[in-house]
């Protein structure tokens, strides 16, 4: 029973993750090839930008990572092994290219900081409740951590980020109907309220 247990607490914190990033958007953007690869490229070559702004003793870690894109209405980033996936949701309704350099170097620093990796280790309590609490403080703990060093990454790289906190509230607020989740929802208003006080470059 635990071990059913464990799996389906597991199973949950990855769609937690998952649910965290996705908003779906009433109209479905147009997936036309041109377009996307118009967006790949566009990605690809701030991709480019962001690893030569990366610490040498890092940017091993990210220098084999594939950039996907999906099409589709929803809009989301994620990390998972040996890749980044954006949609192109995201990319039609978010198109500030300062924006988008941070949901990249945000997705990148989930790779340089092994999060995948040590979500993967992390070790569950013995009691239902922990398991919850301990998901959830991890899943704080990432995007807090990701955040600090996509924001230390744009500023090597001469990216303005005065209007970052603007753009996560426009896209924090469109998931409000899809992520009822209220400690969710106060811990991405606490990442609003930091990036908006961010201090000028």
């Amino acid at each position: 029973m635990r071990k059913n247990i464990i799996s389906f607490m597991q199973f949950s914190l990855g769609m937690l993750l998952l649910a965290a990033h996705v908003c779906t958007l009433a109209e479905e953007p147009a997936a036309n090839t041109e377009t996307l690869t118009i967006h790949q490229q566009t990605l690809d070559a701030m991709m480019t930008t962001l690893r030569d702004c990366t610490a040498l003793e890092l940017r091993d870690r990210i220098q084999a990572l594939h950039l996907q894109i999906e099409a589709g209405k929803d809009v989301f980033a994620f990390s998972s092994s040996g890749r980044i996936v954006i949609s192109q949701g995201l990319l039609a309704n978010f198109n500030d290219k300062d924006f988008l350099h941070f949901v990249l170097a945000h997705e990148l620093s989930h790779h340089m900081l092994s999060h995948l990796e040590r979500a993967q280790r992390m070790l569950p309590g013995e009691i239902f409740e922990e398991i919850v609490r301990a998901s959830l403080n991890q899943y704080f703990e990432f995007e807090l951590e990701a955040d600090l060093m996509a924001i230390q990454m744009l500023r090597r790289c001469h990216i303005e980020t005065k209007r970052l906190g603007e753009h996560l509230e426009q896209l924090i607020a469109s998931t409000r109907e899809s992520v009822e989740i209220p400690s969710l929802l106060q811990f991405h208003q606490h990442r609003i309220s930091t990036l908006k006080d961010l201090p000028s470059q």
